[in-house]
């Protein structure tokens, strides 16, 4: 965490600044455990098989109702970039949210909020199968407030029944992918090669 603060807080600070990063950690254990029990969030880390932590992944504020759909964000450690490890753990998350609930969240859209300037991201998100909207929104990002354009995942209308639930996504990711994330168990989630990890 220390070598990722710099390289995160731009985007996406993990760290507030009056934390340490241990503090950090046991707070974003406590978010990922209250969202599995509320079904409200799905917060999880990627780590390699050797145990190094190099991403993670959220969807939070689930909504259900004649649609659910949730929002997302993602980050990746500064030492782990141009690996592969972004595209299989956006992969595999939304594969994850987007399957039928027991075994998946059974979500129908996951909406992601990427600042204009973050082209690794926005160049993430549309591989993966997010589609630019065309719409800016305002984001809370630390202590300030930024512009950034929205994108979102939809599951087509004739995968819903099928076995492709990520049906606009370029690339299966999970567990064996390119990027060789491990299979860890989480916080009440039996999904492979995304964890949470204390």
């Amino acid at each position: 965490m220390d070598l990722s603060r710099e390289h995160l807080d731009r985007w996406i600070p993990i760290v507030a600044p009056h934390e340490s990063n241990t503090q950090a950690m046991k707070r974003c254990i406590a978010l990922a455990a209250n969202g599995d029990q509320t079904r409200s969030a799905w917060r999880r880390v990627a780590c390699t098989p050797s145990g190094r932590l190099v991403g993670g992944f959220s969807i939070f504020a689930i909504t259900r109702g004649l649609t659910s759909e949730g929002c997302a964000h993602w980050w990746v450690a500064a030492d782990a970039v141009g690996h592969g490890y972004g595209r299989e753990i956006v992969a595999a998350a939304v594969a994850h949210a987007t399957r039928d609930l027991p075994s998946g969240l059974g979500l129908h859209a996951v909406h992601a909020a990427i600042h204009p300037d973050n082209a690794v991201s926005a160049t993430l998100a549309r591989r993966v199968g997010f589609i630019h909207t065309g719409i800016c929104q305002p984001v809370r990002v630390g202590d300030r407030w930024e512009r950034h354009d929205e994108y979102i995942f939809r599951v087509k209308a004739d995968a819903i029944d099928g076995p492709d639930y990520g049906s606009n996504s370029t690339t299966s990711g999970g567990v064996g992918g390119s990027a060789g994330i491990a299979s860890i168990p989480g916080i009440g989630s039996g999904v492979p090669s995304l964890a949470t990890r204390s």
